[in-house]
């Protein structure tokens, strides 16, 4: 599980939903959400988590696309098995592991200390809250 600290900055609302806006070490980062925990309100600290299997990568920064978070890292390792690869990642808010086929791999020519663009759903990302924090206790 990739987990990485960052700040709610913005949480908009419409009935049930509610769409978090983040920055996670200057990386902006959008997540949304049914039925959020009331303690959680902006300006309070964070834990993003999200499953390696739910980040995407690109091998270009000029890629449009409707995924909101979009940033750039540095790949720093890959580990190949006969059908996935283990990527090891650096960006600005921290590490991050992704978990894509051999074929991504060959397809897109990765390499390490390639840099890279890391896609990831705001639908696929989940918060923890910090328990020490006490800004975000309501």
């Amino acid at each position: 599980m990739n987990v990485l600290s960052a700040t709610v900055f913005r949480i908009q609302r419409q009935d049930s939903l509610c769409l978090f806006e983040l920055d996670a070490s200057g990386i902006p980062m959008y997540m949304l959400l049914f039925d959020p925990d009331s303690s959680v309100s902006e300006g309070c600290r964070v834990n993003v988590l999200f499953k390696e299997t739910e980040v995407s990568i690109a091998n270009s920064s000029s890629t449009q696309t409707t995924i909101l978070n979009s940033f750039p890292a540095i790949i720093r390792k890959i580990r190949t098995g006969r059908i996935l690869a283990d990527i090891g990642l650096q960006s600005a808010a921290g590490s991050i592991q992704s978990i894509i086929t051999m074929i991504a791999l060959e397809n897109l020519q990765l390499r390490e200390n390639d840099t890279v663009t890391v896609l990831i759903k705001a639908s696929q990302l989940s918060l923890e809250t910090i328990p020490e924090n006490r800004s975000c206790d309501s």
